[in-house]
């Protein structure tokens, strides 16, 4: 299955029926607050539900333009159990194995199951994704950052620092921000 797919019980079904053992979905799904969730809760365990059959959701990884893909890829098992995740925004490869059980059915084997990310947590990790591969798709020798002193400031340096390693700051100071210390 491709992308979209997923989110429509026909393909599914059809593949079912037509001698698929698994689900397997290449996707690019951009990042939203809560999309992991909504991918594994609502999405996976309808369709694993179903077909009968275990899923892999694999997820593309990195920033293009105004978008980020967050990785998250999964594996799922047919009675809806995640047994593998991959972290968010982190590339990589993670294998899956799969093995034929008793019946004859395939299922997935346990794998790392990264623990999903809190909201914070994981809009903080968008930025510095979409930061880091903004600068380096274009290729940019650096970026260049006006501090104030404010707090927006701060997030701003703490998001470029976690992104990159050519960074050069130049102190901008005004009458309402505090000073850098």
């Amino acid at each position: 299955m491709v992308c979209e797919d997923i989110w429509d019980a026909a393909p599914a079904w059809q593949a079912r029926k037509a001698g698929a053992e698994v689900l397997l979905v290449i996707n690019a799904s951009p990042y939203e607050v809560g999309k992991q969730w909504q991918r594994e809760h609502e999405i996976g365990r309808a369709r694993v539900g179903e077909a009968g059959i275990p899923l892999v959701f694999v997820n593309l990884i990195g920033g293009q333009d105004e978008l980020v893909f967050d990785g998250n890829s999964f594996v799922m098992s047919a009675q809806g159990e995640v047994t593998m995740r991959a972290p968010a925004f982190t590339e990589g490869m993670y294998v899956v194995d799969l093995a034929a059980e008793g019946s004859g059915a395939v299922a997935p084997l346990p794998g790392a199951v990264a623990p999903l990310q809190g909201q914070e947590e994981s809009v903080y990790g968008a930025l510095v994704q979409g930061t880091r591969d903004y600068v380096d798709k274009h290729r940019f020798p650096g970026v260049v950052l006006g501090l104030s002193g404010g707090v927006d400031s701060a997030l701003t340096l703490c998001i470029a620092v976690d992104a990159l390693a050519r960074i050069e700051c130049i102190r901008c100071p005004c009458r309402r921000a505090s000073p850098l210390r």
